[in-house]
């Protein structure tokens, strides 16, 4: 670089988002990930769903689920469209734990992700660093089919919405009262974090 041509480089970096019941990592176990892949945990009852998405490019995709928590058990997990894969672990206690990772095959190899540890029971709600909302209510209606009104207490808030992947969906800065349209959105359960000048927010809400 010449000493009179400088190049100027701005950077930044995103929050971490990841929880123990949903998130995106490219760790791997085996193999590799090029791109990586999502999970998400949820406890309904004594039982687990496990979900897991490849995110990399690749082709004739199966699953199978590692199941470390009683000795370690391979389970073929079942397709619900195109890379993603479910199964589910009954008779769990409510605040015991699981340990479980993916084996991903497709043609011309495997990968396998981390080992996940999960907490039966945990919803995750208001996890993290931030300041949390547990029951102040600053969006309506819950669940929300179509648009979700939001009235809060700055002219400026910085309102980011996940779905249960920990993908961002929506991103942006919007005064005290809005409306956020979700009506393209898939059915199913979303994260929203609100930070303003006074604090931060985290909810959950149900799309139908």
């Amino acid at each position: 670089m010449a000493v009179n041509n400088p190049i100027v480089l701005s950077a930044t970096t995103t929050a971490n988002t990841n929880t123990e019941c949903a998130g995106s990592s490219s760790d791997a176990a085996q193999g590799t990930f090029t791109v990586g892949y999502g999970y998400t945990f949820q406890t309904t009852g004594t039982d687990v769903t496990v979900n897991y998405e490849l995110l990399d490019d690749r082709a004739g995709v199966v699953a199978y689920l590692w199941n470390y928590t009683a000795g370690f058990v391979e389970t073929a997990m079942t397709n619900t469209g195109g890379k993603k894969f479910t199964a589910k672990i009954t008779g769990k206690t409510v605040g015991s734990t699981i340990q479980v990772a993916c084996k991903f095959a497709y043609s011309g190899g495997m990968s396998v992700t981390k080992t996940f540890t999960y907490t039966v029971g945990n919803s995750c709600v208001g996890t993290g660093v931030e300041s949390t909302s547990e029951n102040e209510e600053f969006f309506f209606p819950n669940p929300v089919q179509n648009l979700l009104h939001l009235q809060l207490k700055d002219d400026k808030n910085h309102v980011v919405v996940l779905d249960m992947m920990g993908r961002r969906v929506f991103d942006r800065v919007l005064p005290s009262v809005s409306i956020l349209d979700m009506t393209d959105f898939e059915t199913g359960i979303y994260f929203i974090r609100i930070e303003n000048s006074q604090r931060i927010f985290n909810g959950k809400v149900i799309k139908k």
